[in-house]
């Protein structure tokens, strides 16, 4: 008699079988570990935008007295000088100080709200005229930062 070496035909198939569902069960794994993957990016894009504009409102002059109303909101950040300038600034888009837009971040949008704020106990608060609170939010893909400061009058 003689002995056989090697796999039959039956054996190969049900060989692929397995080795095809083990596949089909890794690449699917993979496919949502790649979805949610752009998440931390898109998420930090949306902070960073965030935090820049949160420092470039706060780094400007300090107005006394209560902010306009949004619809006397300039235009041109260049021309803003003061924390009050950008009180219901929006955009739609992000762009760069000189109005520039930013292609890879053309999904997301801004919005920025400057209200009076009073910080501290009684004892040493600093009065609402003294201080403001800005609110910067980004909005971009499913994904929504918002962040505050204070912009108190110590000069």
């Amino acid at each position: 008699m003689t002995r056989q070496c090697g796999l039959s035909f039956i054996e190969m198939l049900i060989f692929i079988v397995v080795v095809s569902i083990a596949m089909v069960s890794i690449l699917s794994i993979f496919n949502v570990t790649v979805k949610g993957s752009v998440d931390p990016m898109i998420n930090k894009q949306a902070t960073a935008v965030a935090e820049a504009m949160l420092e470039e409102i706060l780094n400007k002059d300090f107005f006394e007295g209560v902010c306009p109303t949004a619809d006397v909101v300039e235009t041109d950040r260049r021309a803003f000088d003061d924390v009050c300038d950008y009180h219901g600034f929006n955009q739609t888009e992000i762009k760069t100080i000189n109005n520039t837009p930013i292609t890879t971040l053309a999904s997301y949008t801004l919005s920025v709200d400057v209200a009076a704020a009073s910080l501290g106990s009684s004892d040493v608060a600093v009065l609402m005229a003294d201080a403001k609170l800005v609110t910067v939010a980004v909005i971009g893909n499913r994904n929504s930062i918002t962040l505050s400061g204070y912009r108190a009058n110590y000069e």
